[in-house]
């Protein structure tokens, strides 16, 4: 064989290695991939936390309703213990992404929550008199009435404006039929992923 159609030879079969090694990597990345969708945890459905006191005198109970990009939360506050008067409920809505494997918490899921609009609902006279008072930049509750605090936010409640906090960064993990969420601050900004929780909720949720 002369020197030329050795030359030829070889080139051809390095671009044949070459050819096989992208294609491997292809489909390792692919398999990585396939591996990371099927252990990314299903969250898509109806979800609802137990009633829970927060005190002698309060309960709160969160409502998820969760499709495959959007979420949306009901979180109401009662004026009870058993949940049987609802006072208040902040909604809020966004897009979502669960992303990699929690490197702090076994199980978890890194998350991130967008928020795109929110609003507060008093469930009567005597919330909404209570929202009016609270010194918050929304002012004009009635009962039953539900007002946009997407740009304002309602610092009485922990609600930031979304243009300081446009997403929370979370943590989600499924155990079996149970839901749960990252630990909240005591500040509730959880709007960098330097400030996602380190550690789950006790409150879960289950679907219904």
């Amino acid at each position: 064989m002369t020197r030329v159609a050795t030359t030829t030879a070889l080139v051809g079969l390095l671009s044949i290695g070459l050819s096989f090694g992208a294609v491997a990597g292809c489909a390792g990345r692919k398999d990585a991939q396939v591996r990371k969708e099927a252990l990314t945890p299903d969250i898509v459905g109806n979800w609802k936390s137990p009633v829970t006191a927060m005190n002698p005198n309060q309960a709160f109970q969160l409502d998820f309703k969760i499709a495959k990009d959007i979420w949306a939360v009901d979180y109401t506050v009662y004026g009870d213990v058993k949940g049987t008067s609802p006072f208040v409920t902040v909604h809020i809505e966004g897009p979502y992404e669960i992303g990699e494997p929690s490197s702090v918490v076994a199980g978890a899921f890194d998350a991130r929550f967008g928020i795109t609009r929110k609003t507060l609902l008093p469930h009567h006279a005597d919330a909404a008199a209570f929202l009016n008072g609270a010194g918050g930049k929304v002012q004009g509750f009635k009962a039953g009435e539900a007002l946009d605090i997407t740009a304002t936010g309602f610092a009485p409640f922990g609600q930031y404006p979304v243009s300081q906090v446009n997403a929370d960064y979370d943590l989600v993990m499924l155990d079996g039929d149970k839901l749960y969420f990252g630990e909240r601050p005591a500040d509730n900004d959880m709007g960098t992923p330097a400030k996602r929780p380190r550690s789950l909720a006790k409150v879960y949720s289950v679907k219904y």
